[in-house]
């Protein structure tokens, strides 16, 4: 399965000049992709787009099969996120918020539970799980959106600056997690297997190159045009 994106310019009221400007992107299954840029160069426009948080002016954004026929997939069920805003419940447990993701995935509620017991640890939360998320810091509380997007069961994972918050010790943490099971069906912990899937894509957008080297390709955006 594919993401892929098309001519894509993406404008807005009041300003001179496109977000976006024809930006052609695509990312498979199993493959990892950094976006790299400056401030304000549309990189997480683009991510927006590719997830369906945002509508293109012009072009296309689609999901296709392996073979690059588009399907019918929606692009809001085709990936999970770990956005810089983090949306949580804050009067939940770290356990629930990342259990009802699970559930959402077709988990029933004790299954459901477990996974989001084992996707916490990885991350490096096990023994804040039953937190409620409103005490987390903003550091923790990443940490649950990203266990999240573990369990979610979606064919891609699109972050954005998903490491920002974090020290170096809990970025390879997080790090760790994310980029185990993208590339293989038999990932070294259970917890970060893609349930149902063959493989998941990885889109992360990131100013840390500690993250880009990890990835499989590298993007460049400048001023609204993927250039790389």
């Amino acid at each position: 399965m594919r993401l892929v994106a098309q001519a894509v310019t993406v404008t807005f009221p009041g300003r001179a000049t496109p977000v976006l400007n024809r930006a052609d992107f695509h990312a498979r299954q199993g493959e990892t992709v950094a976006i790299l840029g400056p401030s304000g160069s549309g990189k997480s426009t683009l991510l927006s787009v590719l997830g369906g948080l945002a509508t293109p002016s012009t072009g296309a954004v689609f999901v296709t099969d392996d073979a690059g026929a588009p399907t019918t997939m929606p692009l809001a069920k085709a990936s999970a996120w770990i956005l810089q805003t983090t949306n949580v419940l804050p009067e939940r447990t770290a356990l629930d918020n990342v259990a009802i993701a699970a559930e959402l995935a077709g988990l029933d509620r004790a299954a459901a539970l477990d996974r989001a017991a084992h996707a916490l640890a990885v991350v490096g939360l096990g023994t804040r799980m039953r937190a409620r998320t409103r005490v987390l810091s903003g550091g923790e509380v990443q940490r649950v959106v990203t266990a999240r997007a573990l369990v979610a069961g979606r064919p891609f994972i699109l972050a954005d600056e998903p490491t920002g918050q974090l020290d170096r010790t809990s970025t390879d943490t997080v790090l760790d997690a994310l980029f185990d099971g993208v590339r293989t069906t038999t990932p070294t912990n259970p917890a970060t297997a893609p349930a149902g899937l063959t493989a998941r894509g990885l889109v992360v957008v990131t100013h840390d190159p500690v993250v880009a080297q990890r990835c499989d390709r590298v993007v460049h955006i400048d001023d609204g045009r993927v250039v790389t």
